[in-house]
């Protein structure tokens, strides 16, 4: 443990990285620090846009247009990177609540990605064709029909949530998902048949 030793500046910047997803709490425990030098870091930063206990006269300098502008097209080229990296890849002068309440401002929030089993472009294109193929049959057509269906209950799920940069309406846009694999899950299997009529 490492509670007595000064912070480096790669630590800082874990704790940074780590602050998108994680509390305070949790944090110190993944790095093992006291939970309030973490809190102290992520407080200075989040009101001065610095890690480092230096001087400053004022508040943070607020974003010109140009710049709110190029913090928005940036969040949507990538959405799930964390927004203290954003700010460093612009090289803007402003503190993380500044950069958020901007997003904010223009509908864009940070949300937990909707999670959504691959498909790949051939299987997607499978299933448009099937639904041309079959569009004009009527709802008596498809009172004959019998339904059945599989799904799966995941053993063992990874915990940590992906989040995203996006407006309300955006959740199920292909650049808001998370893909989710079957290779190497553990999962219950049922099946069901549901007949219409």
């Amino acid at each position: 443990m490492s509670h007595r030793t000064e912070l480096t500046s790669q630590d800082k910047g874990k704790i940074l990285a780590y602050m998108e997803n994680f509390n305070p709490a949790q944090i110190a425990r993944k790095m093992g620090r006291y939970p309030t030098t973490i809190r102290r870091i992520i407080d200075r930063y989040k009101k001065t846009g610095k890690t480092e206990n230096l001087p400053r006269s004022g508040r943070p300098p607020a974003l010109n247009d140009n710049e709110k502008n190029a913090l928005i097209n940036e969040v949507k080229k990538n959405r799930r990177k964390p927004l203290h990296e954003i700010i460093n890849t612009l090289g803007l002068s402003c503190s993380l609540t500044t950069a958020r309440q901007t997003l904010y401002d223009a509908g864009i929030h940070s949300h937990v990605a909707a999670k959504k089993p691959f498909v790949s472009k051939k299987h997607a294109l499978a299933h448009v064709s099937w639904c041309e193929k079959y569009k004009e049959k009527t709802a008596y057509d498809w009172a004959q029909v019998i339904f059945s269906d599989e799904s799966s209950v995941e053993i063992g799920k990874q915990s940590r949530q992906i989040r995203v940069w996006r407006h309300t309406g955006e959740r199920f846009n292909t650049e808001c998902l998370t893909p989710i694999f079957k290779s190497g899950q553990k999962s219950v299997m049922v099946w069901d048949v549901l007949q219409e009529g």
